[in-house]
C-alpha cells in the first residue's frame, strides 16, 4: 500500500504556473539512506494493507465510473473463472467479537440441541424469573474432558439447566438469527445461522455454522462501505464468497473453518446490512473465481496505492492500477511517524540511532515499488530489519508502500506523495516542468510534466487538502483561485476554491498564519499589505483580513511569500525583499500575527524570483531556490547551526524557467 511516484523538488515563484509528473517506476537499485530529522523518520505511504487482488477503493472507483461487477473482478483477478458454487456450509470461529464463550440473549423460538441430538426448548423464565441470556460453559464440578454445561442468566443470579458428555450444544432459532453477547453480556452480533459452543480442553471455543450466501451478508456490511454502489458491493460478495469457498476446503481448525477477523476477513452479522449490500450479494448470487477448477483464495484491502501487489499466484495482476490513481489522495494515501527513541529501545545494539536506510523494494510501482528490507543505523553498529518488525512502531502505518520522508517540511511542497519537495517551474511556452532531486542539493535536467499553464498569473504548491501532500493552486487573470488536487501521478479535476483575488501578488499558502490551518496569502498591489483568506470547508472563506505584523513597510517590499519553519521556531515565516534589495524575514506567532521584520540577506535584487523549495537538506527547516534575469538558479540551503541563516548557495542549472512557489 503506500508511495508513489519519482523524486521531484518544488520550486515556487509568482506568475507561473504548474502540474506535476512523477518519474517512472524502477527497481530498487541503491541505498535510501535517511537521516534523523527532528527525533525521529516520518513515512509518507499510499495504499491500505498488503495491496494483493482486489483493491476495495478501486472497485469502488470502477463501479461510478459504470462498470460492472464482472468487469471489476475480471480487472483484479485475471486468471481466475466465474463458476457457481453449489450450496455449502461454512463454520465460522467468532472469538473475534464474542470472545472465548458461545452465548446468547434469550428469546422466543430459540432452542439448544446438544451433540447426541437431543433438542430442548429454551423457555422465557425461570420460576416466573425473567430469563436474561443463555450459554455454554465448563461445569461447575469436575466432569469428563467432553462435558459442556448449558447455564442460563437472570438478573441477579446464573444458573446450570444441564451437562452433556458429547462436548456440545448448538442454539438455533426458529426466525434463523440469534443474538450473541460477549462475556460480560454485553449484545455483539446478530448472526444468520446455528451458533455452537464446543468444550475445548478447558475453554469453550465458540463456532456459527451458516450457508456460504447467509455469510456472504455477514462479511459484505463489514468489509465495504455499506453506501456503496451495488455493482461494488456485488464485486466485493464474489470476493468474500470465494475466499470463504477456499477455507471450506482449507479449514483453519478441526472446530471452524474460517475466523471473523481481519487475520481471515471480518464477519460482524447483517446488523450493519442495507439495501445496497443485499442486492450486491443477490446479483452475484452463487458465483465464486475459480482457477483450474478450484476456487481460489481471493485476496483483497482496502487500497493498493495504484499498484496491485504480486500475490505469488497464477490468477491475480500484478499491475498499476489506474482507478486508484483516480480517487482522491485522503483515502490512497497516508503519513506515519516514528521517533528514533523507540527504534533504539527495540534494537539496543545499534546505539544512538543515526539513520534508517531503505536497503530493499519489490520493483513493482513508483520509487521502486513496496519496501522489502531496511537497515536501522546507529553509533555502535547496524540492525537489518523488516517491515513487519517495523510496523508496530511507526503510529499512522498503513502498509509496506512508502518512502521516507527527508523532514516534515519535505511534505510542504511535496506534490508527488514520495516524501520528497518537487522543484517546477515553467518555460517561456507555458509548459511545466519538473527538475528531480538527485541528492540534497542537486536537481536533475528538467524535464516537460505539463502544459498550457502559461495563462495563469501565479502558481503555487501547499497541502491545500487533508491528505498531507501539496497541491497546486492557480490564480487566473479574473481573480479566481483553481484548485488541482495531487493524485501523487497526476491531478485531480480542477475545482475552484476561491474568487474576487484581483489587485494582489505572489500568493502561497501558509498554514502557520492561521492556527495552524491551511490559509492563502498574498501581497496586496496598492499598499503592500499582506492579505489572508482561512480556509474553511476546502474553500476560501469570505472576504480577507490584513495579518498584523509589527514594522510592516508595505509598498518597500517588491517580494512576499510564506514559507515552512525557515527560523527554526516550528511555526510558518514569510520571507520579504525590499527595493533596495534586503531579503527580510518576519516570523509568525502561534496567534497568526507576524513579529518585527529582520534581515537575512544583501544583495538579493537581481534575482527575478525567489521561492521557498521545503526541506532539501533533511535539516528539518526550508530552503530557497532563487533565479536571475539570466536564467542562472541557485539552491540557498538553511544553515545547520544557524537557524534562519543561509549555508553556502549552490548553482544549479541555467535556463529553469520561473520558478512556482
Amino acid at each position: 500500500m503506500p508511495i508513489i511516484p519519482a523524486r521531484l523538488t518544488t520550486l515556487v515563484a509568482a506568475g507561473a504556473l504548474l502540474s506535476t509528473i512523477l518519474a517512472a517506476p524502477s527497481a530498487q537499485a541503491a541505498d535510501e539512506p535517511h537521516p534523523v530529522v527532528n527525533g525521529g523518520f516520518t513515512l509518507v505511504g499510499r495504499g491500505y494493507g498488503h495491496g494483493r487482488g482486489m483493491s476495495q477503493w478501486g472497485s469502488y472507483q470502477q463501479a461510478t465510473e459504470g462498470r460492472g461487477w464482472q468487469q471489476i473482478v475480471a480487472f483484479y483477478y485475471p486468471g481466475a473463472n466465474l463458476q457457481t458454487r453449489a450450496a455449502s456450509t461454512i463454520r465460522v470461529g467468532t472469538y473475534g467479537l464474542t470472545g472465548a464463550t458461545a452465548r446468547v440473549a434469550a428469546e422466543a423460538g430459540l432452542t439448544v440441541t446438544d451433540g447426541a441430538g437431543q433438542t430442548i426448548a429454551l423457555p422465557l423464565a425461570d420460576a416466573g424469573v425473567p430469563i436474561t441470556s443463555w450459554e455454554v460453559s465448563l461445569p461447575s464440578q469436575t466432569g469428563t474432558a467432553t462435558t459442556a454445561t448449558l447455564w442460563f442468566r437472570t438478573a441477579t443470579a446464573r444458573k446450570a439447566l444441564r451437562s452433556t458428555v458429547s462436548g456440545k450444544w448448538t442454539f438455533t432459532d426458529t426466525d434463523g438469527s440469534l443474538t450473541a453477547q460477549n462475556a460480560s453480556g454485553k449484545n455483539v452480533a446478530t448472526y444468520l445461522g446455528r451458533f455452537t459452543g464446543h468444550r475445548s480442553g478447558s475453554g469453550i471455543t465458540p463456532v456459527l455454522a451458516t450457508t456460504l450466501e447467509d455469510y456472504t451478508r455477514q462479511v459484505v456490511p463489514w468489509e465495504n462501505y455499506t453506501n456503496w454502489p451495488v455493482q461494488a458491493q456485488a464485486a466485493q460478495s464474489v470476493a468474500a464468497r470465494s475466499y470463504g469457498a477456499w477455507y471450506i476446503a482449507h479449514p483453519r481448525t478441526s472446530l471452524y473453518d474460517i475466523c471473523d477477523t481481519t487475520s481471515c476477513q471480518v464477519f460482524g452479522g447483517i446488523s450493519k446490512e442495507t439495501s445496497q449490500t443485499r442486492d450486491g450479494v443477490a446479483a452475484s448470487a452463487g458465483r465464486v473465481l475459480t482457477h483450474n477448477g478450484a476456487v481460489v483464495r481471493s485476496e483483497f484491502s482496502a487500497s493498493n496505492g495504484g499498484q496491485i501487489a504480486a500475490g505469488g499466484v497464477p490468477y491475480t495482476s500484478v499491475a498499476a492500477d489506474p482507478y486508484e490513481m483516480r480517487l482522491p489522495t485522503s483515502v490512497t494515501t497516508w503519513q506515519g511517524s516514528v521517533s528514533a527513541a523507540k527504534l533504539q529501545a527495540r534494537w539496543p545494539q545499534v546505539g544512538t540511532v543515526r539513520r534508517l536506510v531503505v536497503t530493499g523494494r519489490d520493483g513493482r510501482g513508483q520509487c521502486g515499488g513496496r519496501v522489502t528490507a531496511l537497515r536501522l543505523e546507529g553509533s555502535l553498529g547496524t540492525a537489518s530489519i523488516t517491515p513487519s518488525q517495523l510496523s508496530p512502531l511507526v503510529s499512522g502505518w498503513k502498509g509496506n508502500y512508502f518512502t521516507i520522508a527527508d523532514g516534515p517540511d519535505a511534505l510542504s511542497r511535496d506534490v508527488s506523495g514520495d516524501g520528497r519537495s518537487e522543484l517546477l517551474h515553467r518555460d517561456p511556452n507555458g509548459h511545466l516542468m519538473a527538475s528531480d532531486a538527485s541528492s540534497g542539493t542537486a536537481f536533475a535536467a528538467p524535464r516537460r510534466i505539463g502544459s498550457g499553464w502559461g495563462g495563469f498569473t501565479a502558481v503555487f504548491a501547499g497541502p491545500f487538502t487533508s491528505d498531507r501532500i501539496a497541491d497546486l493552486l492557480a490564480l487566473d487573470t479574473t481573480g479566481q483561485l483553481k484548485l488541482y488536487p495531487s493524485r501523487g501521478a497526476g491531478w485531480g479535476t480542477a475545482t475552484v476554491v476561491g474568487r474576487g483575488l484581483t489587485g494582489v501578488r505572489t500568493p502561497s499558502l501558509a498554514p502557520g498564519l492561521a492556527a495552524g490551518k491551511p490559509a492563502v496569502v498574498a501581497q496586496r498591489t496598492s499598499d503592500g499589505a499582506l492579505l489572508r483568506w482561512p480556509v474553511t470547508g476546502g474553500v476560501l472563506a469570505g472576504s480577507p483580513s490584513v495579518v498584523s505584523a509589527a514594522g510592516w513597510a508595505g509598498n518597500q517590499y517588491n517580494l512576499v511569500f510564506a514559507v515552512r519553519d525557515f527560523s527554526g521556531d516550528g511555526i510558518d515565516d514569510v520571507i520579504m525583499r525590499d527595493v533596495n534589495g534586503n531579503l527580510m524575514m518576519a516570523r509568525a506567532t502561534s496567534t497568526g500575527t507576524l513579529k518585527t521584520p529582520e534581515r537575512i540577506g544583501t544583495g538579493w535584487g537581481g534575482f527575478r524570483s525567489i521561492v521557498g523549495v521545503g526541506d532539501m537538506n533533511a535539516d528539518g527547516r526550508t530552503d530557497l531556490v532563487a533565479r536571475n534575469a539570466a536564467g542562472e538558479t541557485r539552491l540557498y540551503p538553511s544553515a545547520p547551526t544557524s537557524p534562519g541563516r543561509f549555508g553556502a548557495p549552490v548553482p544549479l542549472a541555467a535556463a529553469l524557467g520561473i520558478l512556482v512557489a
